[in-house]
């Protein structure tokens, strides 16, 4: 198996594991940060097919990508303010 293939397994089963740990059911939302990265391309791609509704945080570059997984729901990453607990 090739690093690459095996990168995307790895991503595809942690991505399992936390919307497993979860336990929603299909019409449920779900929030995926990172959503353009391997886990949370392979997140967004089951919640989908799990019938979840797909809220995604990543780079309005990405759209195009998580748009063709499925996610309908978009927060572009350069729009949220980070506040600093001080």
């Amino acid at each position: 198996m090739s690093e690459r293939a095996a990168t995307r397994t790895c991503d595809a089963r942690a991505a399992a594991a936390a919307l497993d740990a979860l336990e929603l059911r299909a019409g449920a939302a779900v929030l995926i940060t990172g959503a353009a990265s391997g886990i949370g391309s392979a997140a967004v791609a089951l919640a989908v097919r799990n019938g979840l509704e797909v809220f995604v945080v990543a780079g309005a570059h990405d759209h195009d990508l998580l748009a063709a997984l499925g996610a309908t729901r978009f927060v572009y990453n350069k729009a949220l303010h980070i506040i600093s607990a001080q």
